[in-house]
């Protein structure tokens, strides 16, 4: 039998993309060992202040269209929030 082999990935930025991104590959179960490389991480991204707006829907006007993205995304980002 061959030996399993560990395919090692390097996700640029830590922002909410990269860090999602990075966490998802992780969570998959694949076998990944996952690099992250960024000039700042939290608290210091843009992320931070972006990613902090999570309930458009609360604001009037919003199309259907984001309310149904926000909560099937919404789960995924306070899953993430519970492993920092």
């Amino acid at each position: 039998m061959a030996a399993r082999r560990t395919t090692r990935v390097c996700v640029v930025g830590a922002g909410v993309i990269g860090l999602s991104t990075a966490y998802r590959l992780q969570d998959a179960s694949l076998d990944v060992d996952v690099t992250i490389v960024s000039e700042e991480f939290s608290p210091n991204t843009t992320g931070d202040g972006s990613a902090g707006f999570w309930r458009p829907f609360l604001l009037s006007g919003v199309p259907d269209e984001l309310v149904r993205y926000v909560v099937r995304t919404l789960p995924a980002v306070e899953k993430l929030k519970l492993k920092t």
